[in-house]
């Protein structure tokens, strides 16, 4: 193989080649994401119980871009929910298509970053010597290392988590943007310098920090490129200029910080899984996403940070890390301190520097940051390639059989994966295998086994959360909603009694104790109990629903219609409320046209007793 083009095909139909070739097998790899379900994690907030997304409307966008919504301001990515509900409902598939399809785009784009990358780095001598350009045509060797590092990004297991959650999204669409941008600005700094490209290039960072602020610190990119390319050009770096080019993302990107930390402070998220800031999180953070970037095993959606010495242990590895690759820059060998430079960098507003989620850790922040590692991974096959003189046609086959065994086992890993996310039961089984002592995983697994009715193997799960966390306000609630659907109501209280105990005024604990009362007939206590979760929830639709359900018995059907559709309205696609809301008006009038509306819609939404109503009034087959 040579650095020549091919004589059949020109430049630009070998990269059309290739992006159709990596588009239909990233399609191809992911499909069985298709067949899952919403799996209950972020998907209840962002999608089954978001008052933002449905009816789609324009005081609804209004509304996304004017104010947060779940402890953060992500405006784009609330949006393309929308759509998707406005487009396929609460069916998962048509959620799961829209992933897809942006994760082949960002796959298909990160292929062109690599294509530039790794013939910038081949040409860097030559040009500096006078004798080539990384603006001219690109040879098989550049097309096959990027197209390795392509397939190492799309297929690598670390990518499951951000497309099989539906609610993920954030990540995807902030790739989405983020990555043109940043070619595009290497092609005006490196190519003909078009002024479009560079307004083109600011224009989707802006719209990639309202999908995420996940790229906070790519402004320092622009200004890491500028570096690189006085440095190329043997010229003196003009900082005056650079900052002037860089001056529109840093203020997009201060914009975004403000907003970030505005949205986080607007409500208090509880801190599930999240860890304190201490000065060994980050280098162990750090030293997580390598670790599994280089070897994927042990995948869950939920990951604790250690402490004690396993902590210090692992930031000091993250510290080596960067020490191995600066001291490869001082020998003459940039390309491993680059790579890592930029992936550390990327992943700065998730290291732990500052609390910035209910997780320290997760499989999704590492999306926007995974191109840098997978184009020095390509550029190395390339490399290994195109030096193999010694028996070359044996050594590049050894080589290519090498990188294709790789990137197999990844997407089988992959593949695997996805199965893991099919549900919301399979995705906290998984968690629990890979962590079986970790109490959130526990508390999780029995609240999925809670709501299909599988009172005995929640009430075992939950009490092994409490077990490991004696102190867990959140899994007593639990338990106690769990023994009571197994109708042990004495277990019932005192788990709830024991939940307040611990958190004076728990929303969920008052809530579910409420909703206990209803079925006692204490009704009078069972009000108080509502009204004072929602005083410390408000606008939480399970206790809405359950004051709409009281008024109902009580025979106050103008009321109950009332909470009914405060419920609808916060949770668009809960069917228990559309059904109480259908039972309130057809008490009043048996033929009642929204009564037979809501009747409907609560069948639609899978309430078997609106079902049985409407067959039994033969008005459904």
């Amino acid at each position: 193989m040579t650095d020549r083009p091919s004589p059949r095909l020109t430049a630009a139909q070998q990269t059309l080649l290739a992006c159709l070739v990596l588009a239909a097998g990233t399609f191809i790899v992911f499909s069985r994401v298709l067949g899952n379900d919403f799996v209950g994690w972020d998907d209840d907030s962002y999608i089954l119980n978001n008052p933002l997304i449905a009816p789609l409307s324009f005081a609804t966008v209004a509304r996304m871009f004017s104010g947060f919504y779940f402890t953060s301001y992500t405006p784009l990515a609330l949006l393309s929910h929308a759509i998707d509900f406005a487009l396929w409902g609460l069916d998962p598939r048509g959620h799961h298509l829209t992933g897809i399809i942006v994760h082949v785009f960002n796959t298909c784009i990160v292929f062109l970053i690599a294509l530039e990358a790794v013939r910038y780095i081949r040409t860097w001598k030559d040009f500096r010597a006078g004798e080539g350009s990384p603006e001219g045509r690109h040879g098989l060797s550049d097309l096959a290392s990027a197209l390795v590092a392509a397939l190492l990004f799309s297929w690598h297991p670390l990518r499951v988590e951000s497309v099989a959650c539906a609610s993920s999204r954030k990540e995807l669409l902030c790739a989405a943007f983020a990555f043109p941008s940043l070619l595009l600005y290497y092609r005006y700094r490196v190519g003909n310098g078009s002024a479009w490209r560079y307004a083109a290039s600011v224009i989707l960072f802006a719209l990639a920090l309202l999908a995420k602020s996940a790229v906070l610190t790519w402004p320092f990119l622009v200004v890491g490129l500028d570096l690189l390319e006085a440095s190329r050009r043997r010229q003196p770096f003009g900082w005056a200029s650079t900052l002037l080019r860089a001056f529109p993302y840093f203020v997009l990107a201060a914009a975004a910080g403000v907003a970030s930390f505005m949205a986080s402070a607007s409500s208090r998220a509880p801190n599930l899984l999240g860890a304190e800031p201490t000065v060994f999180l980050p280098g162990y953070t750090l030293w997580f996403y390598i670790v599994k970037t280089v070897w994927p095993a042990g995948m869950s959606v939920v990951y604790e940070v250690p402490t004690g010495f396993p902590l210090a242990a692992g930031a000091s590895a993250g510290l080596l890390c960067l020490g191995a690759a600066a001291l490869l820059a001082f020998r003459g060998k940039p390309s491993p301190a680059v790579a890592l430079g930029i992936f550390t960098l990327t992943l700065i507003p998730v290291l732990g520097i500052v609390p910035s989620s209910i997780q320290a850790i997760a499989n999704r922040y590492s999306y926007v940051a995974s191109p840098a590692p997978v184009i020095l991974a390509g550029h190395a096959f390339g490399l290994a390639w195109s030096r193999s003189r010694a028996n070359p046609a044996l050594r590049r086959m050894l080589i290519g059989g090498v990188a294709c065994v790789i990137i197999v086992v990844l997407a089988v890993l992959t593949e695997e994966g996805i199965g893991s996310w099919r549900d919301a039961e399979t995705m906290w089984r998984q968690a629990v295998r890979v962590s079986p002592d970790q109490p959130v995983a526990r508390l999780d697994l029995g609240l999925t086994l809670y709501d299909r009715g599988a009172y005995g193997e929640s009430i075992a799960q939950l009490e092994k959360a409490v077990m490991l966390k004696p102190g867990y306000a959140e899994a007593y609630s639990a338990l106690g909603a769990a023994w009571e659907g197994a109708g042990d109501t004495a277990r019932a209280e005192t788990a709830f009694q024991e939940s307040l105990t611990l958190q004076p005024g728990n929303p969920i604990a008052l809530e579910r104790l409420g909703h206990m009362r209803i079925s006692q007939k204490r009704y009078g206590e069972a009000a108080r109990l509502l009204e004072a979760a929602l005083a410390r929830a408000p606008g939480d639709p399970f206790a809405t629903l359950c004051l709409a359900d009281l008024c109902y018995r009580t025979g106050d059907m103008e009321n109950a219609l009332l909470f009914a559709r405060s419920a609808i309205a916060l949770r668009p696609a809960y069917a228990e409320a559309y059904y109480v809301a259908a039972a309130a008006l057809l008490r009043k009038s048996p033929s009642d046209p929204a009564g037979l509306i809501y009747l409907r819609r609560a069948a639609a939404l899978g309430s078997q007793v609106a079902v049985h109503q409407l067959q039994s009034q033969g008005l459904m087959p």
